[in-house]
């Protein structure tokens, strides 16, 4: 069996200074390996894919202003789950459980009896 470590990569928002030409931020970026993943125009601003060991290096350009890392898209809330830790406090033994057990409620059946000679 054959394991393939893949490189693991940050995607960041690096702003550089304004007095920088974006087209010489973006060679020298090249040059050490560093994908433009999307470049802002008329903001000083370039969404970089980066490896992981680089983070230090590229802050300390002379060019950079700030980087920042660009946080994951965040996952919808599970309704559903919301809604069944509220009922789980319903029938519990703990002392701030309503202890509704459904103890005292009385569930009544008809069944039809058929008389002697009757078919169903």
């Amino acid at each position: 069996m054959k394991i393939v470590l893949k490189e693991i990569t940050y995607l960041v928002t690096l702003q550089y200074h304004k007095n920088v030409n974006s087209a010489y931020v973006i060679n020298d970026l090249a040059t050490q390996q560093i994908a433009v993943r999307q470049e802002y125009r008329g903001a000083n601003n370039i969404d970089l894919l980066i490896p992981n060991n680089c983070l230090e290096t590229l802050s300390n350009h002379p060019y950079v202003k700030w980087v920042e890392l660009i946080v994951a898209p965040s996952i919808p809330d599970d309704t559903q789950g919301r809604s069944l830790h509220r009922s789980n406090g319903l029938d519990t033994q703990t002392g701030v459980g309503r202890n509704y057990t459904g103890e005292p409620a009385v569930v009544e059946t008809y069944i039809p009896t058929l008389n002697a000679g009757e078919q169903s």
